[in-house]
């Protein structure tokens, strides 16, 4: 059935190179971009190497012979052959400055010459200035070095910065992609070795301009393309491509990304990442989730992100890597393992030093599908199973494996592989064959099962079920040795069970067996610190373990265990017994009780003949009996001695004892004038601390003898709170003080002219007497001069003196009106206005004709009359003003009169 078919799979993994009859072409081993930037991937690893005459920040292209030798490189205006010299007419091509991709070259088929592709895209006052055009390149020319034999030959009008280009499904011939100009047509051209054909013009229904990449994957299934600065949104756009037809469908969107700039498939072609210029980020998008248009970030994921940095190209390589230019560093960012998913692909910041250039914005481009080979594929993926990797297309003198878990071996044909966890691994494949290397990658991931777990083999009461619960775990089958295939269910009753689950073809399971017997757990005594006893019913058992459910443990030989608690509440207890292999364990909570001490607080102080309610009230408790007979909860008492309380819980008891004393509660002050001090003490000696507080605001922490000063007469209620051992007692008593307060005259005093001073009491007292240092036995006085005012107050035998500076001033300041002003430019008596030495918080001066007409108005006093109206001089005459201001002492000062204009 299937479940013996499942347990007796063989998990196998084959690593397969199909119908290779020679190595990977190298055209594209060596780059050359950014500034004087070049790497070198023969080896199978990114080097940087010397020999790079190019300085741009944008679009560049560099091809190698099929052994991986640098013929030459371009920044789409000139062109350097492999020696860093400019090659013979390799100037002056058309390619406009500033794209991300305007620079493609293909080899011609069945010829040693190469088309370059350059793009010039260019749109001044709405006049479209470019095209697209090709340049020839005879590496027979020149003694191998090459020489541009035709240039500039223009194939079409209106494209953007954006050139692509793929091998055709036939293996020889090439499709170049470029796309028109704020327009929704695609170009489509054929490269054979005929030449190129005429283009097809596909209709793409989105408007590019001329930023960003556009980029076809290694597979050659699938376009992307970049249209950032599209307003509202910018975004991508995704279509499927045919290698045989070149002809593009089945348009998506993925929009709200305003400044995309870089595209890139991951080798699988599964994956596609894009940078975003303005927020300095990379994201990744898995396209199997892509399956209609949406909105940026609903499914892409964030690699890296870091504002301020400028962020461009990203480039698939020989070594199987997405390289990512980052503009104006020393290096270039990586993603080491683009096939797989969110931080698995292992980004790299600083991956590629730089050591003697920087990167621009732009990268190498060239056909994706040059380094594409569907080379291994794989059949069985468990974790701790054999996986076998064979290569068999042709021999090789040796194959180094490098199987991602940091575990290499070499061998010349078949080997096999055991992978210890769960994970991504990149498997690589480092072929060596008459002196050439090349190598291979599989992106592999290896999943494991988790085991399932029935438990142990046990021992059920009879009628008992186990519940099983696989549906948490990620299975994608579960198999029962009875048939049922539900991942819940219920097993039970005596006899064997088994089950086995597996997921992506791996299969573990697991086997249990139950023998039914009746149980109970009992358990009496439920006092805490007193015995408990646990027992079962029966006997026939080889041992006994008990937990006792508060961290302690018994291993016996007897149905019964002795344990003392020590604290209360609901206590899981269970027993486990085994007979013969089985074993049961049976489960039962107890309910310990606690009667807690009752809380009647401690030893009692009362003031003599005062009374205490005293409480031993829990809702617990279930009865009281206390020292004087009584049953109730709470009692009353006043006599001192020992007073004790006893309480039950069921059969459990606890009581507690205290004493009560009385003291003599009572404060004792002595009378004082105001201002003086007072000395205030408790009657009782024996206090722990004091508070005082009097009524003007004021209070003291200390002990029982306090002082105080007091600023007015009369009797005031002094408070005291006191505490001996946790007992608070409250105090108070009226204390008498005599005399006058402070006088209370307020100053320095300034005045106008006089002034009138006057002690707080608004009015004399019975028996109050007065005396002023100017002689005056009144309450106020009358000041026309300053000086410095002093009285001295007597009441009641109590003396009280104040004093005040007074200083009187006038509050006069000059204003002066003249009667004539001459406004003629002799720059004497121009303007006419008030003058005065006053400062004035208010100020208001208005002229007016001898019709009553305002013709001038101002509430700044530097502002004066001109002797001109609507800007034009006044004849001579008589006119009329008016003022009114209030001056730095507050005095209104109002004025009004007439002055002569006079030429």
């Amino acid at each position: 059935m299937v479940v013996s078919a499942m347990k007796n799979f063989i998990v196998i993994l084959l690593f397969l190179i199909s119908g290779l009859s020679a190595f990977a072409q190298r055209e594209f081993y060596q780059w050359r971009f950014g500034q004087y930037g070049s790497l070198d991937f023969n080896t199978g690893t990114a080097v940087q190497s010397s020999g790079s005459d190019m300085a741009t920040n944008y679009a560049c292209a560099s091809i190698a012979d099929s052994a991986g030798s640098l013929l030459f490189y371009t920044d789409g205006t000139k062109i350097w052959n492999r020696e860093n010299v400019l090659m013979d007419n390799g100037i002056n091509l058309r390619s406009g400055n500033g794209g991300a991709q305007n620079v493609f070259i293909s080899k011609s088929p069945g010829k040693n010459q190469y088309y370059v592709f350059t793009a010039y895209c260019y749109k001044s006052s709405s006049v479209y200035l470019g095209g697209l055009y090709y340049s020839i390149v005879d590496m027979d020319s020149s003694g191998g070095l090459g020489k541009v034999t035709e240039l500039n030959t223009k194939i079409s009008g209106y494209p953007t910065s954006k050139i692509a280009g793929i091998k055709h499904a036939n293996g020889s011939d090439f499709w170049i992609l470029s796309h028109e100009y704020e327009t929704d047509s695609m170009e489509v051209f054929r490269l054979s070795a005929s030449g190129l054909s005429a283009p097809q013009r596909l209709k793409t229904n989105c408007s590019f301009t001329h930023e960003g990449q556009m980029k076809l994957s290694p597979d050659g299934s699938k376009l992307a393309i970049a249209y950032p600065f599209v307003m509202p949104f910018g975004g991508l756009a995704l279509f499927d491509f045919n290698r045989n037809t070149g002809r593009i469908s089945n348009r998506k969107f993925y929009d709200r990304i305003e400044s995309v700039y870089g595209i890139e498939f991951s080798p699988s072609s599964e994956i596609l990442y894009f940078t975003d210029l303005k927020s300095g980020s990379l994201h990744q998008l898995e396209l199997k989730n892509f399956t209609a248009d949406a909105s940026f970030p609903t499914l892409s994921k964030k690699i890296y992100g870091t504002p301020g940095i400028s962020i461009g190209s990203l480039q698939f390589a020989p070594d199987r890597k997405i390289y990512m230019a980052i503009n104006g560093a020393p290096s270039l960012a990586v993603i080491e393992q683009p096939d797989f998913v969110g931080s698995a692909c292992d980004f790299k910041a600083s991956g590629v030093t730089l050591t003697w250039s920087y990167s621009g914005l732009g990268l190498p481009v060239f056909d994706p599908s040059s380094i594409y080979i569907e080379n291994i594929s794989a059949v069985g993926n468990c974790a701790k199973q054999e996986v076998a990797n064979t290569i068999i297309a042709y021999k090789a003198d040796s194959i180094r494996w490098l199987f991602g878990d940091g575990n290499t071996e070499l061998s010349a044909g078949n080997i096999s592989h055991y992978y210890q966890t769960k994970g991504n691994y990149l498997v690589k494949a480092v072929v060596f064959r008459k002196n050439q290397i090349d190598t291979l990658y599989h992106p592999l991931t290896i999943y494991s099962v988790k085991k399932p777990d029935l438990g142990k083999d046990s021992i059920l009461c009879t009628g008992d079920s186990i519940y099983v619960d696989l549906s948490a775990s990620d299975w994608e089958m579960v198999f029962w040795l009875d048939g049922d295939s539900s991942k819940v269910r219920n097993i039970g009753g005596s006899g064997f069970y088994e089950v086995e689950v597996s997921n992506h073809g791996c299969v573990d399971k697991d086997t249990v067996e139950f023998r039914t017997t009746g149980c109970v757990l009992q358990a009496d005594n439920f006092c805490v610190n007193d015995t408990t006893l646990l027992s079962l019913p029966f006997t026939k058992a080889d041992s006994f373990h008990w937990d006792f459910g508060d961290g302690n443990y018994l291993n016996n030989d007897k149905p019964f265990a002795y344990h003392i608690y020590s604290n209360k509440g609901n206590i899981p207890v269970s027993v486990t017994y085994y007979l013969d292999q089985f074993q049961k364990t049976l489960y039962d909570t107890i309910q310990m009780i606690e009667i807690p001490v009752p809380d009647i607080g401690n030893d009692v102080f009362l003031c003599a003949g005062d009374t205490s309610v005293i409480s031993a009230w829990r809702k617990e408790y279930e009865g009281y009996e206390w020292s004087t007979g009584q049953t109730d909860s709470a009692i009353k008492v006043w006599e001192p001695g020992m007073i004790w309380v006893k309480v039950h819980i069921g059969e459990c008891i606890a009581g507690r004892v205290i004493q009560l004393d009385t003291i003599d509660c009572g404060i004792r002050a002595n009378p004082v004038c105001v201002g003086d001090t007072m000395f205030i003490s408790l009657n009782h000696v024996g206090f722990d601390s004091v508070n005082w507080t009097f009524p003007d605001g004021f209070s003291k922490s200390g002990n029982r003898i306090a002082t105080h000063s007091f600023n007015n007469n009369g009797k005031f209620e002094i408070a005291a709170d006191a505490w001996k051992s946790d007992f608070h007692f409250k105090m108070n008593d009226l204390v008498e003080v005599k005399g006058v307060p402070h006088p209370g005259i307020h100053g320095p005093l300034e005045a106008c002219d006089s002034t009138f001073l006057t002690t707080r009491f608004g009015e004399t007292l019975p028996g109050m007497k007065f005396q002023w240092n100017n002689g005056s036995d009144r309450d106020g006085i009358h000041i026309k001069e300053s000086g410095t005012y002093s009285v001295r107050v007597e009441y009641e035998g109590c003396i009280a003196e104040d004093s005040v500076d007074v200083i009187i001033r006038s509050c006069e300041c000059a204003l002066f009106f003249p009667n004539a002003f001459t406004p003629n430019q002799n720059n004497l008596n121009e303007t006419f206005g008030p003058m005065s030495n006053c400062n004035w918080s208010t100020f208001e001066f208005v002229m007016f004709n001898r019709w009553g007409e305002i013709i001038f108005k101002s509430d700044n006093p530097s502002l004066q009359w001109d002797g001109k109206y609507l800007k034009e001089l006044c004849a001579t005459g008589v006119f009329g003003y008016q003022f009114r201001g209030v001056n730095e002492f507050g005095k209104l000062v109002t004025e009004s009169g007439t002055v002569h204009l006079l030429r």
